[in-house]
């Protein structure tokens, strides 16, 4: 081998020696970060540490992962960097086209800068900055992450592929309002950086960011203003609440804290509306996705009302629905919860927040809460919840001044602040006169339905208020002497069953229908009524067990026990209940009405002796009132008085022009409405005296076919009493098949009212019938 062969040779060991040197330490590691760091600094390049201060300068820089095999889909396209929660960078106070900073990047080992401008913010961005290099335009655009923290992002997308090594982002000198820091002094806070190759390549590096300190130096504060719809007691409406919290700096020139959690409780005596339930729903955690950044898709039906919130960091507000979350499965697992849906198509900010609604256990008082809000300069939050027959909250209960109350909790850590706001309840439900204590008037019905054979097969008893009458307590219900045994053989349900509202079949003796909440459209809950052993000291009792589960909420079953006896000699029934449920979890009742029909078997009243076929009783209120029970059963005659083969008395003149003006009764409305479970019919008084009778509501159905035939159906009774020359309106409490009857085609039915006077005074007793036709009014239903 020659000289040159040799030195040949050894020059390529070498070469090949020292390119496996230069490959091992700088080997490809794929597409990386290999440092990330943000800091804010003072004028003099101290670190600033104070919180809600204005950094002289903010900085973020990110150094890839070396390669010296990279390819064009190794180079990197975007970098994202996420803020620390709370950290604003606002330009509204610079001059488009101004100076805001500079950048500076290494490219392919030049390190090369530029300045950095304020630009006009393009769709779906709060703002945007540019810059030039190497004659490549890039921009730099800031948002607010959706969900989670609400922190802003800084994001530089669309790099040039020219061999970016690192990126230095430095924000500042500019506007002292430009950048503010958290202010929250928890901490050290986090930051990330994410970055994507344009080979579709991700990855991210997380840093700290010091903790901040100086929070007790931040100023906060708040107002608050609640109105309701309207002024009127224990009524259905909406409300429209205010929160303001001041954010501009302090003497320090330290930004405010923003709002960290707040609630308002609403006045004592308001409360959530069992009437809103009907055809209100949930909207699903999946539906509302919390996190996402695209439109929430709740259900109509679960949007209760709307809201606005203003920031200095957009021009105009951002607007958007409010939203009831589906009880309990929600992420505050809470029975009552809001999702507060809001945005500002301009910027692209969407906001998704969670609350929730605590209702006092005992007096059922509301209190809207909303806990960690975003760290964003929040100045306004204006919630307005719907009103009318359907809204979610009613007015408290009394007339006078109501006081709401709120509580605000800042980012700083310092103690909350509390506002009050207050209005004035100035009439009684219905626009009635204020009254303390309410008046108790309520009515009383009885209505009936009878065998061929004359005995009662079912016997209902009706109680029902004015909603700006006091609240129904105790029913106290002593029936005529019968014969027969109305629950006989039926085996009463023993405890705890009785107590727990578990009784089996076989002892159900009746059924229940209740109408709850205030205002026109009430909850209808149903439930049965079961014979039990021995309870309140008598022989016998009953358990009235009623499930509330209205619309999306499913509140418990109610379970009302009742002394119940019948005497072995005379066959008087007796009924006494305990207190009517006044708030089941934390949701007043308010109990309008109860119809409680007892249906098992069957009896007659007794033909002997001179009782009377009244039933009496007490109905009392929660404030302690009591109205006696005057009223007959349906269809019954007075027992026979007169001593035995003793000749009827010869009526005098002065009788008979009495009985010439005697009371008559009949309908003065063609119309019949109907509601649900109850159906009205306006009823008036003639001539003199007291007309009382029963009123019975038939429906008529035809089939279809040339050999039409009809049956003419009885689907309510009810009994009354009205003084002559006054018009009321008959309730008739109606059952499933009666709703399902009404629902059938008009043209295949026909509704009638059959009114019947049992006994006029002081006119003699006589029976009068009257029948008139009548057409159906569906009430009014909520919308949406």
């Amino acid at each position: 081998m020659t000289t040159r062969n040799v030195l040949g040779t050894a020059l390529a060991c070498a070469l090949l020696l020292t390119s496996v040197a230069v490959s091992r330490a700088y080997a490809s590691t794929g597409f990386g970060i290999a440092r990330y760091s943000l800091t804010a600094t003072n004028e003099d390049g101290s670190a600033d540490t104070q919180a809600g201060s204005h950094p002289y300068e903010l900085t973020v820089e990110a150094a890839l992962e070396p390669n010296v095999d990279r390819t064009s889909a190794d180079e990197v396209k975007g970098l994202d960097f996420e803020l620390p929660p709370g950290l604003i960078v606002d330009p509204a106070g610079v001059p488009q086209s101004n100076a805001v900073g500079t950048v500076r990047m290494s490219m392919a080992g030049k390190i090369v800068s530029a300045a950095v401008y304020n630009l006009a913010a393009g769709p779906g961005i709060l703002a945007r900055f540019g810059f030039t290099l190497e004659g490549a335009w890039m921009v730099a655009d800031i948002s607010v992450r959706p969900g989670g923290d609400h922190g802003m992002a800084l994001s530089i997308q669309d790099l040039p592929q020219r061999g970016i090594e690192s990126v230095k982002l430095t924000l500042g000198p500019a506007s002292p309002a430009l950048l503010a820091l958290p202010t929250a002094c928890a901490g050290p806070l986090q930051t990330t950086v994410q970055g994507e190759s344009w080979g579709k390549a991700s990855t991210s590096l997380s840093a700290s960011f010091p903790q901040l300190s100086g929070c007790s130096l931040l100023a906060f504060q708040s107002t608050l203003s609640v109105v309701p719809d309207i002024t009127e007691a224990d009524e259905p409406s909406g409300y429209q609440m205010q929160l303001n919290v001041p954010q501009g700096d302090s003497p320090e020139g330290l930004s405010a804290a923003p709002v960290r959690d707040a609630s308002v409780t609403l006045p004592a005596g308001t409360s959530l509306s069992l009437s809103a339930t009907d055809g209100l729903t949930g909207c699903e955690e999946a539906q509302v996705e919390l996190d996402s950044s695209e439109p929430a898709m709740c259900p109509n039906s679960s949007k209760v009302g709307v809201v606005k919130i203003a920031t200095p960091l957009l021009t105009h507000p951002l607007e958007g629905a409010v939203f009831l979350a589906t009880p309990d499965a929600n992420p505050l697992g809470e029975p009552v919860a809001l999702y507060l849906v809001a945005d500002e198509p301009t910027s692209g900010v969407l906001l998704k927040l969670t609350g929730q609604i605590d209702l006092n256990q005992v007096t059922g008082q509301p209190t809207l809460t909303f806990e960690e809000l975003p760290q964003l300069p929040i100045v306004d939050i204006e919630l307005v919840l719907f009103g009318g027959p359907r809204a979610l909250l009613s007015t408290p209960a009394t007339c006078g001044k109501a006081t709401s109350t709120s509580e605000l909790t800042p980012w700083s850590g310092t103690p909350s602040v509390t506002a009050a706001s207050s209005f004035e309840i100035t009439s009684g439900a219905n626009g009635t006169a204020c009254s303390e204590p309410r008046p108790f008037s309520p009515s009383f019905q009885v209505a009936s339905t009878t065998s061929e054979t004359g005995a009662y097969n079912s016997l209902t008893f009706i109680v029902s208020r004015a909603d700006q009458e006091a609240v129904l307590s105790t029913i106290a219900l002593r029936a005529p002497p019968a014969v027969g045994g109305m629950f006989a053989g039926v085996p009463p349900c023993g405890e705890p069953w009785a107590s727990e509202g578990t009784c089996p079949t076989a002892s159900q003796v009746g059924t229940v229908e209740l109408a709850a909440g205030p205002g026109p459209d009430p909850y209808y809950p149903s439930g049965s009524v079961y014979l039990t052993g021995p309870y309140g000291g008598e022989t016998q009792g009953l358990s009235i067990v009623v499930p509330f589960d209205p619309g999306p909420f499913q509140l418990g079953t109610v379970v009302v026990r009742a002394a119940e006896q019948i005497d072995p000699g005379t066959g008087q029934l007796s009924i006494l209940t305990d207190p009517l449920p006044r708030i089941v979890n934390g949701v007043p009742v308010q109990l309008k009405a109860l119809a409680l029909q007892l249906d098992r078997g069957e009896f007659r009243l007794n033909p002997d002796g001179c009782e009377s076929d009244a039933v009496t009783g007490t109905i009392t209120s929660t404030t302690g009132d009591a109205f006696a029970i005057p009223t007959g059963l349906p269809g019954a005659s007075p027992a026979p008085c007169n001593p035995p083969h003793t000749a009827p008395p010869v009526a005098t003149p002065e009788e008979d022009s009495a009985s010439s003006g005697a009371a008559t009764a009949s309908p003065v409305s063609t119309r019949i409405t109907t509601n649900d479970g109850e159906a009205t019919v306006e009823v008036a008084c003639k001539g003199t005296g007291t007309c009382r009778g029963t009123l019975r509501l038939n429906v008529e159905t035809r089939s279809k076919g040339k050999g039409r035939r009809s049956k003419t159906t009885t689907i309510g009774t009810a009994a009354f009493s009205i003084p002559a020359g006054k018009t009321a309106t008959i309730r008739l409490m109606l059952d499933a098949r009666a709703r399902a009857l009404l629902d059938t085609p008009a043209h295949h039915r026909r509704l009638s009212a059959t009114l019947t006077v049992l006994e006029s005074s002081p006119a003699p007793s006589q029976t009068h019938t009257e029948s008139v036709q009548l057409v159906q009014q569906k009430a009014a239903k909520r919308s949406s």
